[in-house]
């Protein structure tokens, strides 16, 4: 990326959306800047390393590229320390617990275990840590893999969370309850 550093392209009358720049600022006060409006100047290889790279980042520190701001948590979502401990619910008459650990998920529904992953938390929705690719007309769209036993949950207020459950183009909810410890 550092090869021809300094070199800036602007042809006028080009349409918008052509080429890309550059610009990186070191600790040491040194910087690497190019430009161009005309062509490329970084390989899609390397475009694609260095978002890999943030996302990765992000998503360890319970973020994502996915909505403004998203340096930020969206307005009272949960985070990895608010899920920490046991959370019990029942669903149609079933059991439901879910059981975080670091950023660890165990989900147990009607006493048989159906998750056991990482997670993340999404525009607030806690999900698998897991990508999948889906096709969206003739382009592919990352999205994340859904629960087996609860599809997803979200955080519903101080002290619930919720479950969201889907089947056959419908869905049903169950509200999960922190347990605590005595002791």
């Amino acid at each position: 990326m550092s090869s021809d550093n300094g070199h800036t392209i602007h042809v006028n009358g080009l349409p918008e959306g052509y080429g890309d720049e550059l610009h990186v600022k070191f600790a040491s006060g040194e910087a690497i800047l190019k430009s161009s409006n005309q062509t490329k100047t970084i390989s899609q290889e390397a475009i694609q390393e260095i978002y890999n790279l943030f996302r990765t980042t992000a998503i360890k520190s319970s973020y994502d590229f996915t909505t403004d701001k998203s340096t930020r948590p969206i307005y009272d979502d949960a985070d990895e320390q608010f899920l920490q401990g046991t959370w019990t619910g029942r669903h149609f008459g079933k059991d439901c617990t879910v059981i975080f650990t670091g950023s660890h998920v165990l989900i147990y529904y009607n006493h048989q275990l159906t998750d056991d992953t990482g997670y993340v938390i999404i525009n607030g929705s806690i999900q698998p840590d897991k990508l999948r690719s889906k096709p969206i007309g003739k382009r592919k769209e990352d999205s994340y893999e859904h629960f087996r036993g609860i599809p997803f949950l979200r955080k519903k207020n101080s002290f619930t969370l919720t479950g969201y459950m889907t089947n056959n183009n419908s869905y049903s909810t169950v509200d999960l309850y922190k347990q605590t410890s005595h002791k």
